[in-house]
Formats: C-alpha cells, structure tokens, sequence
C-alpha cells in the first residue's frame, strides 16, 4: 500500500535568515506548526503526564512566550496536534479512496483498513499519541476523541449506504454498531502499538485481516 506518513510541519520547517523580511504571518505560521510537531514529540517520548512547555519549546526552538502567544496549555497544543492529524489522515484517505476507486463495498472495507493502519505505521510518534496517550491527557480531549470515533463510524454507515443505493447485497449497520466496530479497531491497534512500546514502529500490517473482518462482519447481509 502506497501511503506516506503524517506531518505537522510545513513543507519548509525552518526559517531562513533574514527572516524579518518574511509576512509575519508566514512566520508565525511556521513557529506554530513546529510548536504542534514538537508536542507530538515530547508527548510520544515522555508520555503526556510527563511531558512539559519546557521540552516542547526546546524541540521547536521558540520561547516560552511564542509558545503562550499561540496556545494556553500542553494540552490545548495537544488538542489542536490531534485535530490537524486527523484532519490529514482524512484527505489522505479520502484523495487514495478516490484513485483506487474500489467497486465493492468489501473492497472499500479492506482499502479504508490497510490505508489507515499504513498511515499509522509510517507514523509511529501520532499512531502512539493518538491511540496510546491521548486516553491519559483526560477530559478535554475525551469529547474530541468521541467526534473522531463517531466520524468514522459514520463513514463505514455510508459505504454501506451507498453500496445498498447501488444495488449490492449489503446489511446497513446501526449508528451505535458502527460506534463498537469502531472502538474495536481502535482499541485492537492501540494495543498492538502498545506491545511494540514507545518509540518503536509498530508493525500494524498483521491488522489488517482481522479488522477488515470485523468491520465487514456488521455489513454482511442477514
């Protein structure tokens, strides 16, 4: 599967000497972007109870105030990093959806599976953020974790949906079915993430049989 890895960073992480002749929004922009890819860091190295602005600014190689000028907290900076991943993730599997162009529901199934647990391995500090720590940094991010799920149980609702619009043999599952199969990948990937252990590039290609299974399972006619 052809997938590449995510990045927070710009295509240009650093700036250049002579940097004040830069739009100042260009600038700040590169600094924000930095300060977002070194929380992924610190977070997958230290874990986020352990984790500090300190060891965030060092990495991005800004001060403490360009820090505050941009987020109130590790964690507001942690929130934000996930949004702009999963945002990512989304394109990317919405652009190779569109390129592979599968006929069957079955086949979207297995493409969506393969695709995201590639994109994960190629991106071992968000696949272990993500699905690992995120779950440590508490409440604030406990209803953005929950709109993630319920997006992409949503999404394997629609495959089902359009693949019964066009005449395919296929069960449409209920929101809250979905909701569970969902959880179960996550929860499958995250412990496979967690056996490798932090730092290290989860092999999550073994994945992809028995979550295509059960994702497939809830849409299999009755």
């Amino acid at each position: 599967m052809g997938t590449s890895g995510i990045s927070l960073l710009p295509d240009r992480p650093d700036l250049p000497r002579g940097r004040s002749a830069l739009p100042e929004t260009q600038v700040e922009a590169v600094q924000r972007a930095r300060i977002l890819q070194a929380t992924l860091e610190e977070i997958a190295e230290h874990g986020f109870q352990h984790s500090s602005v300190t060891g965030i600014t060092k990495r991005a190689r800004v001060s403490r105030t360009t820090f505050y000028d941009n987020f109130n907290s590790k964690t507001e900076a942690f929130a934000q990093a996930h949004i702009e991943a999963v945002s990512q993730l989304a394109e990317i599997l919405r652009s190779l959806n569109e390129t592979a162009a599968p006929k069957t529901w079955r086949e979207r199934v297995e493409l969506g599976v393969s695709a995201y647990l590639s994109i994960l391995e190629d991106s071992p500090q968000i696949a272990y953020c993500f699905l690992v720590e995120l779950r440590a940094a508490g409440e604030p991010l406990r209803a953005q974790t929950e709109f993630v799920m319920g997006s992409h149980a949503r999404l394997l609702v629609k495959v089902a949906e359009r693949a019964l619009a066009s005449g395919e043999d296929v069960r449409v599952p209920t929101p809250a079915e979905a909701l569970a199969v969902m959880g179960g990948t996550d929860e499958l990937t995250a412990r496979e993430i967690r056996t490798f252990g932090r730092g290290a590039k989860p092999k999550l290609s073994r994945l992809v049989e028995p979550i295509t299974q059960l994702q497939s399972a809830i849409l299999l006619p009755e």
